[in-house]
């Protein structure tokens, strides 16, 4: 029965410390726009999300010479060759930082040519998607791996 007591005290008591008093002013109150990010919020923000890279897996049994380029546009956003040793991989990291159409085209002398297409989302710029390819030994493979 104390308990009961106790409970409703505290509970009124408490209900009074987070009341408040009415307002007396007769001034309006206006809303205004919240503020766009600064220029430290922005680069605070694009220091937290991870890189995407290009990760050139070899699953031959001999090194392998691969050439590649990533377009955006007709821009070329990224273009080199690696030499990836056997049954290994290679990241290399492509400078993606908007978001947008892409496209990776990747060469190896002895096997071929081939042209992925792919989009890259604000959730791939957080995330660090990857975009992969996988040399066998007769064909080029490339996917992207979130």
């Amino acid at each position: 029965m104390h308990r009961r007591a106790l409970l409703a005290t505290l509970a009124s008591v408490g209900a009074g410390c987070l009341s408040s008093a009415p307002k007396e002013s007769t001034e309006t109150e206006t809303q205004t726009a919240p503020k766009s990010p600064t220029q430290t919020e922005k680069t605070a923000t694009a220091a937290m999300s991870d890189p995407i890279e290009l990760d050139v897996h070899n699953e031959t049994e001999e090194p392998k010479l691969c050439q590649y380029s990533i377009r955006q546009g007709s821009d070329t956003i990224l273009d080199g060759e690696i030499e990836v040793p056997a049954s290994d991989f290679t990241p290399v990291d492509t400078g993606i930082e908007e978001t947008g159409e892409y496209e990776l085209n990747v060469a190896v002398d002895d096997i071929g040519q081939n042209s992925y297409p792919f989009s890259v989302g604000n959730y791939d710029l957080r995330m660090g998607s990857n975009l992969v390819i996988w040399i066998y030994e007769n064909q080029i493979q490339m996917g992207m791996e979130e």
